[in-house]
């Protein structure tokens, strides 16, 4: 049987990146999602994706479950885009929301089959306390 698959969005970088490393370690074979590289000792197969766009995100989770399915899900990516309400932007909110609950939500659906044929899977989902009790960045 083949090494159980974990696959990581935002992982190439903070804390997405201390837990495909973690994973790794674990003996866990990684993919990671993101626009950005990993560093290159991370034994992780990388998916360069910009998950802003929900083809593109579809066409990188397709890539990632071409080797078979994928029983566990790190939902890391995401975005802060700190303002008060009088200064939000609609755009902004808007562009927050689809990086960090739509990308979840999608990859959370394309790898439930897989979960459920293999009667096990474990979805984490991470947020930030980024915005909260800060001066705004």
């Amino acid at each position: 049987m083949s090494a159980a698959r974990t696959l990581v969005t935002g992982g190439s970088s903070g804390i997405g990146l201390a837990i495909a490393r973690r994973e790794a370690a674990a003996g866990r074979r990684v993919i990671v999602l993101d626009r950005e590289a990993p560093p290159a000792d991370l034994a992780a197969r990388f998916i360069s994706v910009d998950m802003m766009s929900a083809d593109a995100t579809a066409g990188a989770l397709e890539a990632a479950l071409a080797d078979g399915p994928v029983t566990r899900l790190v939902n890391n990516v995401g975005m802060v885009r700190p303002a008060t309400l009088d200064d939000t932007r609609l755009s902004d909110l808007e562009a927050v929301m689809r990086l960090n609950l739509h990308t979840a939500v999608q990859c959370t659906q394309a790898l439930l089959a897989g979960m459920r044929e293999a009667r096990f899977g474990r979805i984490v989902n991470i947020s930030s306390r980024a915005a909260y009790g800060k001066e705004l960045r």
